[in-house]
C-alpha cells in the first residue's frame, strides 16, 4: 500500500513538472511598423533582423524589401538606427546604390552591422532618406 502512494507521489510530482513548463516557447521577435506620425513616401514591406531579437556585441544582419512609384536614384541612404530611453546607442548611414543597381522602384538591400553593447529595452528605426529628408521609416521596440 504505501508502494502505491510512492508511485502516485512520483507521478504526480512529474506531472506537475510538466504542467510547469510552457507547451510553446515564446521568441521576442521584432515586429516593424510604421514611425509615428510619419507618411511613407517609400513602402518599406519587409524588415528581417538575424538575429532577431539582436544580441549585445555580435554582428547583426538586416534584410529590407520597398518598392516605391518614383525611382530609387544616386544619393538615397539607408539608416539603422538603435537607441535606449535616454540615448542613441547604434546609428548607421549607407549609400543604397553602392550595393543595387540604381533607378529602381523595387528592390532588396542586406548589410550587416557589428553592434556594441545594447540596453535591455530598446527601439530600432530603419529609414530611407532622400536629399536628407525621409522617404520612408519603419520602427519597433524590443523589450
Amino acid at each position: 500500500m504505501i508502494r502505491n502512494f510512492v508511485l502516485l507521489f512520483v507521478f504526480l510530482a512529474a506531472l506537475s513538472m510538466v504542467n510547469a513548463f510552457p507547451s510553446q516557447l515564446v521568441k521576442r521577435q521584432a515586429s516593424f511598423g510604421r514611425c509615428p506620425g510619419f507618411h511613407d513616401i517609400l513602402i518599406i514591406t519587409n524588415v528581417t533582423l538575424n538575429p532577431d531579437p539582436p544580441k549585445s556585441n555580435s554582428q547583426l544582419e538586416v534584410k529590407v524589401s520597398a518598392k516605391t512609384n518614383d525611382d530609387i536614384v544616386n544619393g538615397t541612404l539607408f539608416n539603422l538606427e538603435m537607441f535606449g530611453e535616454t540615448d542613441g546607442v547604434f546609428s548607421n548611414f549607407t549609400d543604397i546604390c553602392a550595393t543595387i543597381e540604381c533607378p529602381t522602384k523595387v528592390f532588396d538591400f542586406d548589410k550587416t552591422y557589428d553592434l556594441g553593447g545594447l540596453p535591455s529595452s530598446y527601439g530600432i528605426k530603419v529609414a530611407i532618406l532622400y536629399q536628407s529628408s525621409f522617404s520612408a521609416c519603419g520602427y519597433t521596440h524590443v523589450q
